[in-house]
């Protein structure tokens, strides 16, 4: 019973309320968002866009992902990353917030949020991407940063909560 109601909480999630449509949910997930996503990791990184592309995230041209790096698993759909973006080494992205049920009740309820890494922005190390994060164009997260919001473009991001240390004028 316990099982079934959690089908039926992750089908609720992802707005599929029809029996066919949670068939179809458990059929697929354990290949796109668990197979793939676990490939992804043991392959060399100039596949590692690729691997994603398969699950569902909407990658750019000429995007480096480490292989290191975990995009959400049952949104990988609401990542967008853009031409020339660099994700580095043991990054987390995250599309969705799911606490535990009762929290869920009380002050914490369940959201998910589009993740947009625009052109040529460069992930350091180590970073976090939150739900509903922007990330701008030539902008820079230095490296164990925990991002949420807009990052403006152009701008060097770093802390936690990541704040805005540099504006860069010019880059050609």
């Amino acid at each position: 019973m316990k099982l079934l109601n959690k089908i039926n909480l992750a089908a609720q999630e992802k707005g599929i309320s029809s029996l066919s449509g949670k068939i179809l949910m458990l059929l697929k997930y354990p290949f796109k968002n668990y197979l793939l996503c676990e490939l992804a990791s043991h392959v060399p990184n100039f596949l590692v866009p690729m691997i994603h592309r398969l699950r569902g995230v909407n990658v750019g041209q000429n995007v480096c992902i480490d292989r290191t790096t975990y995009i959400d698993n049952l949104y990988p759909d609401l990542v967008n990353i853009e031409d020339g973006a660099r994700i580095t080494a043991h990054c987390v992205i995250v599309c969705h917030v799911s606490a535990p049920e009762k929290m869920k009740k009380t002050h914490m309820p369940f959201h998910k949020e589009k993740v947009i890494i625009k052109k040529n922005a460069f992930v350091g190390v180590n970073s976090t991407i939150l739900p509903g994060t922007v990330i701008g164009e030539d902008s820079v997260i230095s490296a164990g940063s925990v991002v949420s919001g807009n990052v403006p473009d152009r701008t060097l991001v770093g802390g936690n909560p990541a704040r805005a240390i540099k504006v860069f004028k010019d880059i050609e």
